[in-house]
């Protein structure tokens, strides 16, 4: 069998390359969000920019130049986040072993009866194993009900009337997920498209030209930032543990979230504080003043207001002790998988250090 060609990055999405393969995934995306969610409808564009999500996907997975299912497979489990890449992997297997129980009998949602033909004919210019485009048809089929399902999780505790997903949606549960923010931010590395869809945005530098005055502003925005996430956390994830007392103790769960309600009301007095300081910054015989955001800091440090950092650090293996202590329970464990909230989870634990 002849290998693939070439070694470029495929751009599914260009305007040269647009016409070829648009439209071609949003049939699947619309049936995999009706399986995650199946009281919920997606928008339209919402439905666009997941399918140009799984084109950047795709195209990452492709310029490995893979010959077979144990080559994608290689790649999935060096380049996916743990536990993402170990996940993703046995479902595309059971997906591939379902699909030779029904003899051939199609189970894959991504159309593989296109895909196939116009992979071997436009990215890898030659014949590849069918087998393989299936297994990634059923990675990229992971992928995007990991996405979604995360995304209605999110509209259902972010908005009152939670009817459908939107793109706001999906970009705050990739940016809320640790594992997907890893992962989409390698396709920005690849510089991938016409840089029309960054999941992951970019923390734009100049220290140089940084002032005083935009060094505060730029703390401001992280902190509310920060406050968002520790929302998403306590809203959202929690919940889920808090809900089933038989499956989850009471006791070890306060383990698992121990200190963050403290950090997020010290965040948000923090922020409060500042947004206070920028307030008062005016102009003094006509010379701009600029925010005092130091004597904040040094008040709140002289109170030990920031003390909970430390407590929290210091509680950080407690914590995850505490999450594998309750995921020794086999139930606990497939019902935390079915939800799609162990793999947000992590980002808990993301924020020891800051």
């Amino acid at each position: 069998m002849a290998s693939p060609a070439t070694n470029v990055v495929y751009d599914f999405i260009s305007k040269e390359n647009q016409s070829k393969w648009r439209g071609i995934l949003q049939p699947a995306i619309g049936k995999i969000q009706k399986q995650v969610h199946p009281r919920m409808d997606i928008e339209d564009d919402a439905v666009l920019y997941m399918e140009d999500l799984l084109y950047h996907l795709l195209a990452l997975i492709c310029s490995t130049k893979p010959h077979s299912i144990n080559d994608v497979a290689t790649y999935i489990t060096k380049t996916f986040v743990v536990p993402l890449n170990t996940w993703a992997i046995n479902d595309a297997q059971r997906t591939m072993e379902r699909h030779q129980l029904r003899k051939g009998k199609s189970v894959f949602n991504l159309p593989v009866d296109k895909l196939n033909p116009l992979l071997e004919k436009e990215v890898f210019k030659c014949v590849v194993e069918v087998n393989m485009v299936r297994y990634i048809a059923a990675i990229l089929d992971y992928i995007a009900a990991d996405i979604l399902k995360l995304a209605g999780n999110v509209m259902k505790n972010t908005r009152s009337v939670a009817i459908r997903i939107k793109v706001s949606d999906i970009k705050l549960s990739l940016n809320a997920d640790v594992a997907l923010h890893s992962l989409f931010k390698q396709l920005n590395a690849q510089q991938l498209g016409d840089g029309t869809l960054p999941p992951v945005e970019a923390c734009e530098e100049n220290e140089q030209a940084a002032t005083y005055d935009q060094l505060v502003r730029q703390l401001v925005s992280n902190e509310e930032k920060y406050i968002s996430h520790l929302n998403l956390i306590l809203k959202v994830y929690q919940e889920p543990f808090t809900d089933k007392p038989k499956l989850f103790p009471p006791e070890e769960v306060k383990k698992v979230f121990l200190h963050l309600p403290e950090l997020h009301a010290l965040s948000v007095q923090l922020l409060s504080s500042l947004d206070e300081c920028m307030e008062m910054a005016g102009v003094v015989d006509g010379e701009p003043q600029s925010p005092q955001a130091g004597f904040v800091f040094e008040e709140m440090a002289e109170s030990q207001e920031f003390d909970v950092y430390a407590n929290y650090a210091n509680s950080y293996s407690d914590s995850v002790n505490a999450l594998q202590k309750l995921l020794e329970n086999a139930e606990a464990k497939e019902y935390l998988k079915v939800i799609q909230i162990l793999l947000s989870l992590c980002i808990v634990f993301s924020y020891c250090g800051c």
